[in-house]
């Protein structure tokens, strides 16, 4: 297997390789697996390839075909390689798990010192072998302090101790950073990563198979990055999704509930405007569908009532008094038809929209009321 890797990676390829993991073989982070790839001559002088990566929990309980082909898709998203051909030999499953090493030493009743010396394993980003160092210095030091006597050997406890003290807590403190540094990419970074690849890949997405992938892997992370909170890039991955759905010319409720989540969003960025217009466009498709999730269509109809009510409340009665008109209206019909579309769990947001209504009246003079009431 020689290993070339592209100077740039399409965002389409690695947005397919992305929704493969996820979908096909239950990958659950957006961040993409770790790849280590090692290599080492043979008695023969061949190179053999030594391939270290993260795979689903239950992958090792499949077919070896299936493993394959995941190690294949996964080299294929992060290097970008086309055609990949190899031969494995085997596989080794094994679990990570850091292990913070805090003792020199320890002592039992009974039970013979032990002496964590070179302990190699595998920590959470894949870097083999953090504990080599420390451990042969260690190793060391109890070389250097131990002495052969009749009964066997012997070493002054105390001065391991303060030797190798500072080594141990170098070693902790390694793993403990790797790990942290791990889980921050699989919780923040690679967020945004995946975010910039799924959005440029839907930009030239045709294939209905990419559209449809696509589309799904984008509102999922919509939902992960909304609850960073990050309100500006989940917005930009249910605007992007929406876009995708609309190729397919097609009215789902998946495709309405993008425009929910999307208004959601707006409200979080005091985007009220762009609320409205997601809102009415989201109920424009729900009444062509004849949908019947009720509860898609009340989000959307209170998320608007929301935008339409923080937009009047930023409005002065006396010079913005016919713009005000028009979206007090605007609430007032929106409210009506949340009341015709509520269910026993949603009437106290009526009662919310229907309160802020009546204190928008009282702030207008009398003629004003009278004129929203029998328009």
């Amino acid at each position: 297997m020689k290993l070339h890797i592209p100077d740039k990676i399409d965002p389409l390829l690695q947005a397919r390789q992305l929704c493969q993991l996820r979908q096909k073989y239950g990958w659950p982070n957006f961040s993409f697996p770790v790849v280590d790839i090692r290599s080492a001559k043979n008695e023969k002088g061949e190179v053999n390839y030594f391939i270290y990566y993260e795979v689903p929990d239950d992958l090792k309980e499949k077919d070896k075909s299936l493993q394959i082909e995941f190690l294949q898709d996964l080299l294929k998203l992060k290097y970008g390689f086309k055609d990949i051909e190899f031969t494995i030999h085997s596989f080794g499953h094994f679990p990570v798990c850091p292990k913070y090493v805090d003792r020199p030493f320890y002592l039992s009743k009974d039970l013979p010192t032990i002496l964590p010396g070179g302990d190699c394993q595998i920590e959470p980003d894949y870097r083999k072998g953090i504990g080599i160092e420390s451990g042969i210095e260690r190793a060391n030091f109890l070389f250097n302090t131990a002495h052969l006597i009749n009964k066997g050997i012997e070493f002054s406890f105390e001065n391991y101790y303060m030797q190798v003290a500072r080594y141990v807590s170098y070693h902790g403190n390694l793993i403990e950073k790797f790990y942290l540094q791990r889980q921050e990419n699989i919780t923040h970074s690679s967020l945004e990563q995946a975010k910039k690849i799924l959005c440029s890949a839907s930009e030239t997405a045709e294939k209905m198979e990419d559209i449809t992938s696509i589309a799904s892997e984008l509102k999922l992370l919509g939902n992960e990055l909304f609850k960073k909170p990050n309100y500006q890039s989940a917005l930009e991955c249910y605007l992007a999704a929406i876009q995708l759905h609309q190729k397919t010319k097609t009215l789902t409720m998946d495709f309405i509930t993008l425009h929910s989540n999307a208004c959601q969003a707006c409200l979080k960025l005091n985007d009220n405007e762009k609320c409205i217009i997601l809102a009415n466009e989201g109920i424009k498709a729900y009444t062509e569908m004849k949908g019947e999730e009720k509860d898609v269509l009340f989000k959307l109809l209170f998320r608007k009532a929301s935008a339409l009510n923080e937009i009047i409340k930023g409005l002065d009665v006396k010079t913005q008094r016919k713009e005000l008109d028009e979206l007090l209206k605007d609430l007032t019909e929106t409210c009506d038809f949340m009341q015709k579309n509520l269910s026993e769990n949603n009437a106290i947001f009526v009662k919310q929209i229907q309160s802020k209504i009546e204190n928008i009246s009282k702030k207008l003079p009398p003629e004003e009321v009278s004129k929203i009431e029998y328009i």
